[in-house]
């Protein structure tokens, strides 16, 4: 095991997953936009533990998870992560700037100093402007394009923040004013003639385009440059927003890699190797304007994140970190698709080496998203976390490519055998499902009373227990329940699944955890985890169960 998780290696399994449940309820009582986090994540409970909810350390291009257990990642904090977690001289860094503290009243000579390496690095730069994420920096952009045309139509193209000017084209997302809409339009990627007919449609009103350089798809020859001289041609501004290729496909960004270099460009994510700090830069001509358009905030100057950026960048000029991560993405890339190649499963890593996506075909009985979520899935059940995004780091060694491949390899084999139907043949959660019932749970009188149903794995247990978290166990008291056979006549027995359980509630009961399991010849076929509501935990409901869940109440 890394020796960064050594202190985990003691952890207890049973109490490291009922903190990991305990924390999830108290994310979801507290955390106004922890849903948007956590959506990403399954709540599931699998052979090993819980699926990763919050990480505990990282190191490198793995971390470790509140539970003890390691993964390898690769979605690498959103492709923010470029030289790894941890990386000495970027620690160095942080930790002797904290002697002149992070946020200052006047400026620190750092923000002059990483200006300047940026300006030697990015074709496009000549002045800098920072913020702290990456819509900052691409408000500002946008900004100082309509202020210098006198327009307000922005055509876009790529993903570029939460602010009003972009989100207010995305209509689930609500609280933007109405006024706002209308004035950004997206158009296709590599299809000029699509740009074009924007252009044409809002002839004399369009202040810049705002595109990412590339996602997945990479620009057709010389359609970057076109994009540049039709911008230009109708007196608007091309703006790149190279959050993820910035510092990963070339040192300069994807201008850089192109040669395509447009009027304004903004970066960050690697910029600081993950601390807080974006970059919008243009010529000087352009960005004597950047202060007339007010963006400014209390730590735009913060100087833990500047001192991170300096040494990133002297780590970007010296040594070859663009080439080590596109080796990285290939390696990875070839081995995930002779994989599937081998099980039949239509699958292809597209996009640049340093940035690589997942993509399926729909396959046999399996739709395209299915098959990406069994093999995300697959993955993480054997340490490998990926969301469908492959980004690939300086610190992603030859051990973490070699077990990613041989996760993919299982992985895909459950895509293959899902796609032809024969999910029969794998364990849960691919193979056959639980169905059942939590109809009460509460807590009266210093007990927690509770009843269900439950059909694990295709048939009726032949006992259900629930363990407290100090390991007290209670086994449950089985009933016939005729309703559930009715719903259910393939299911052989299945009027055996009736159970209720009561059980003394320990004295920290807001929060409180405990395990439900279901055994089958003296096997457990059902492991889920049941969490005691923080403000009011006296309720009774039906609530589904599926496998290893987590219920709250």
């Amino acid at each position: 095991m890394p020796e960064f998780v050594s202190q985990l290696e003691d952890v207890d399994l049973d109490s490291a997953l009922d903190d990991a449940a305990r924390l999830v309820a108290r994310a979801r009582k507290v955390l106004a936009n922890g849903e948007l986090a956590m959506s990403a994540r399954p709540l599931l409970f699998g052979e090993s533990g819980v699926y990763p909810q919050f990480v505990a350390e990282a190191k490198g291009c793995r971390f470790a998870d509140t539970t003890g257990r390691v993964y390898i990642d690769w979605v690498m904090g959103w492709g923010s992560v470029l030289l790894g977690y941890r990386r000495p001289e970027i620690e160095d860094a942080i930790r002797k700037q904290l002697e002149a503290t992070p946020t200052l009243t006047l400026p620190h000579r750092l923000e002059v100093e990483v200006a300047d390496q940026i300006v030697k690095m990015v074709p496009c730069a000549e002045m800098v402007g920072f913020g702290k994420n990456g819509s900052d920096a691409v408000t500002a952009a946008v900004r100082l394009a309509r202020t210098i045309t006198e327009r307000d139509v922005v055509l876009q193209f790529g993903y570029h923040g939460f602010h009003d000017w972009f989100a207010a084209g995305d209509p689930a997302i609500c609280g933007i004013p109405a006024v706002a809409g209308g004035l950004v339009h997206r158009f296709r990627y590599n299809d000029l003639a699509a740009l074009e007919a924007l252009f044409d449609q809002h002839r004399g009103k369009v202040a810049a385009v705002v595109m990412e350089p590339f996602q997945c798809e990479l620009p057709k020859d010389g359609f970057l440059e076109k994009v540049r001289d039709l911008t230009h041609r109708n007196d608007a501004l091309l703006i790149f927003d190279e959050m993820i290729t910035g510092f990963r496909v070339a040192r300069g960004g994807a201008q850089e890699l192109t040669g395509a270099v447009p009027d304004l460009a903004c970066f960050g994510k690697a910029l600081a190797n993950g601390m807080p700090l974006s970059a919008f830069v243009g010529p000087r001509e352009l960005m004597r304007n950047a202060d007339s358009v007010g963006v400014d905030m209390g730590c735009r100057g913060e100087t833990l994140s500047l001192a991170s950026a300096k040494a990133a960048l002297d780590i970007y000029a010296a040594e070859p970190i663009v080439e080590r991560v596109a080796e990285v993405g290939r390696a990875v890339k070839a081995g995930i698709e002779d994989a599937a190649e081998r099980e039949g499963v239509p699958l292809r890593l597209a996009g640049h080496p340093a940035r690589l996506e997942l993509e399926f075909d729909d396959h046999g009985r399996l739709p395209r998203r299915a098959a990406l979520g069994l093999f995300v899935q697959g993955c993480m059940e054997r340490g490998i976390v990926t969301n469908g995004l492959i980004f690939p780091s300086a610190a992603h060694d030859g051990d973490a490519i070699e077990a990613t491949i041989a996760a993919a390899r299982e992985a895909l084999r459950i895509v293959a055998l899902a796609a032809k139907g024969r999910t029969h043949t794998l364990p849960p959660p691919f193979g056959p499902s639980t169905v059942g019932f939590l109809e009460s749970a509460e807590i009266a009188d210093g007990n927690l009373v509770i009843s269900g149903w439950i059909l694990p794995r295709g048939g009726p247990p032949d006992s259900v227990e629930i363990v407290d978290s100090r390991g007290r166990l209670t086994a449950a008291a089985m009933g016939l329940r005729p309703d559930v056979a009715r719903a259910y006549p393939t299911i052989p027995n299945a009027n055996q699944c009736g159970w209720s359980a009561r059980m003394p509630v320990p004295s920290s009961a807001p929060g409180a955890t405990w395990t439900l399991r279901a055994r089958r010849a003296g096997s457990i076929v059902y492991r889920g985890r049941l969490v005691g509501g923080l403000r009011s935990y006296k309720r009774s409901f039906p609530r589904e169960l599926g496998d290893g869940h987590v219920v709250e109440f």
